[in-house]
């Protein structure tokens, strides 16, 4: 077992993978740096033990950091993965992890090249509410037919911070995605084609101009079909709505409730926690524990999920079905 040191890049979202780090017991040391320096300083205050970083190029330098939490905005994030993957670092990375395919592709050879692991912040695997349903959906997978996955994110103000003058910002990337993984690991299983659309009906005022809502219907093997939305101006909290259908079951989980319905014995309620915050933390433990413990294994799902994306978007743009494809290693 091998302790980490590790450097977190950007603390906005990166203050909770601070958080996250002090409490693995295969933690050794933390280095953080920003932008921000008074947000550094005021981190400093309350993590004592934090080591301040003056220049970003002093992370892929130091041969003893051994992970780097990548936590910056979307458009830093290749940039930021390259130069740690080059130097044999892990990495722990907000999603997306790249913005492009081209730049996916780049980055997949370097992990395979230099043995290196690679994870993204999908959080909600967490969820207890979500492990329950897993269970539930494999006893019953050859009878699921559809499911309806929504990201209401109702947080549209954020687009009009810095994701308004990102050129390569989509909603696909940075809110469908959790849905996608979410229904391609509930599932165990990744889908053959994508169609997707969007429109900006609901920000067209703003200076926001890109798409403000999506919707992703992808097919699987068997004609199951999931049908994904991202909506940044949804009027409810911030919430991930999720329905799932079969034969012997349909389960819904909703702002208003959440429960499962069959015939045989009406409304049930299904036990597991939502939004279980408190567990969120477990990725990223779970993380350090696999650099720490275990031999490389590729992360085969999180370049699938990333590859799903940027077929919805290629869809949307082009207004066309578009085949997904994989690797075959």
């Amino acid at each position: 077992m091998k302790k980490i040191n590790v450097a977190i890049i950007g603390l906005g979202v990166g203050e909770k993978h601070l958080i996250a780090y002090n409490k693995s017991k295969y933690l050794n040391k933390v280095s953080i740096i920003d932008f921000n320096k008074k947000k550094m300083k005021k981190i400093k205050k309350k993590n004592k033990d934090v080591f301040l970083l003056k220049r970003e190029i002093d992370i892929y330098n130091d041969p003893k950091i051994n992970l780097v939490s990548v936590a910056s905005y979307d458009h830093f994030h290749y940039s930021q993965v390259i130069k740690s993957l080059k130097k044999k670092k892990n990495v722990f990375v907000e999603k997306p992890i790249c913005t492009d395919e081209k730049q996916l592709k780049n980055i997949e050879k370097l992990v395979k090249k230099n043995r290196v692991h690679i994870e993204s912040n999908f959080v909600l695997k967490t969820i207890s509410l979500f492990n329950s349903l897993k269970q539930k959906i494999k006893r019953n997978k050859k009878k699921i037919y559809f499911i309806e996955a929504d990201y209401l994110w109702g947080r549209y103000k954020k687009l009009l911070q810095w994701r308004k003058n990102s050129k390569n910002f989509s909603l696909i990337l940075g809110g469908a995605i959790h849905m996608i993984d979410l229904v391609c690991w509930l599932l165990d299983d990744y889908p053959l084609e994508v169609s997707a659309y969007g429109n900006n009906i609901a920000l067209n005022k703003t200076k926001f101009k890109k798409n403000s809502f999506h919707v992703i219907i992808l097919r699987f093997k068997n004609n199951l079909y999931s049908k994904i939305t991202v909506n940044s101006n949804s009027n409810t909290n911030h919430f991930h709505e999720l329905k799932v259908h079969s034969k012997d079951f349909t389960f819904y989980h909703s702002p208003i409730g959440t429960h499962t319905f069959n015939k045989k014995n009406g409304k049930n309620n299904i036990f597991g926690k939502y939004p279980d915050k408190e567990n969120r933390n477990k990725i990223i433990h779970d993380f350090v524990e696999k650099i720490s413990k275990t031999n490389y294994k590729f992360n085969k799902h999180l370049f699938n999920v990333m590859k799903i994306c940027f077929s919805a978007k290629k869809s949307v743009k082009n207004k066309s079905k578009v085949k997904i494809l994989y690797d075959r290693d």
